[in-house]
């Protein structure tokens, strides 16, 4: 993460500009975000303006309070949207919600004036789901052990990530305790239709993707 560093600096410096006093900023989870806000935390001092944030994930609220950023509730709408991303394609689509903040972070973008998405290069592939990218699905766990019991398909193509379990985020992962699911194979065209269609009530949040 520290060689991207330059490159986050000239990203905090552009988000700067479009941050007025008393902005309300929706911040995505994951490690792009925090050292970014740790890049524009100083920035924003140095401007004079005050700014307030609505966090997906217990581990963006404290990097955010730590860079003085008001933690405020979800109201309905957000200014400005800081995320980044799994995976980004040729076409500017994107796989999101890796980091266990799936469905908060979809709502946060459907409600927002703006959206600033941040990735490295490393994040850029010809298409989606290249190089062992999974794709999030984020599921009800009162629904789980019927979907083991039943040995419905979905089955075969998923594997639980529960909140505090190895490489998952501090306390938090998906909102209301959903179990994270991330899919074997990437789950796109007839793969989402599938999903949609298959009765499964337990699949609260399907995969995130942006269309340029």
């Amino acid at each position: 993460m520290e060689k991207l560093r330059p490159g986050l600096r000239g990203v905090a410096e552009r988000v700067a500009r479009s941050i007025d006093d008393g902005t309300l900023l929706g911040l995505g989870s994951g490690s792009t975000v925090a050292r970014l806000l740790e890049e524009l935390s100083p920035l924003l001092a140095k401007k004079g303006v005050a700014v307030r944030g609505v966090p997906t994930s217990t581990q963006i609220e404290m990097v955010a309070t730590e860079s003085g950023i008001s933690i405020v509730p979800f109201m309905g709408s957000v200014d400005l949207v800081i995320d980044g991303a799994d995976q980004v394609d040729s076409r500017l689509n994107l796989i999101k919600g890796g980091g266990g903040a799936l469905l908060r972070e979809k709502v946060l973008m459907s409600s927002a004036k703006k959206v600033a998405v941040v990735a490295g290069e490393e994040k850029f592939a010809p298409k989606l789901c290249a190089g062992g990218v999974k794709v999030p699905v984020e599921v009800v766990p009162l629904h789980r052990e019927w979907e083991l019991d039943s040995g419905h398909e979905f089955r075969s193509h998923r594997r639980a990530r529960r909140p505090g379990g190895e490489g998952e985020e501090p306390p938090g992962g998906c909102g209301g305790g959903d179990l994270h699911h991330q899919a074997h194979h990437c789950v796109q065209g007839e793969g989402e239709r599938k999903i949609r269609g298959s009765g499964l009530m337990m699949v609260v949040e399907e995969p995130a993707r942006c269309e340029a």
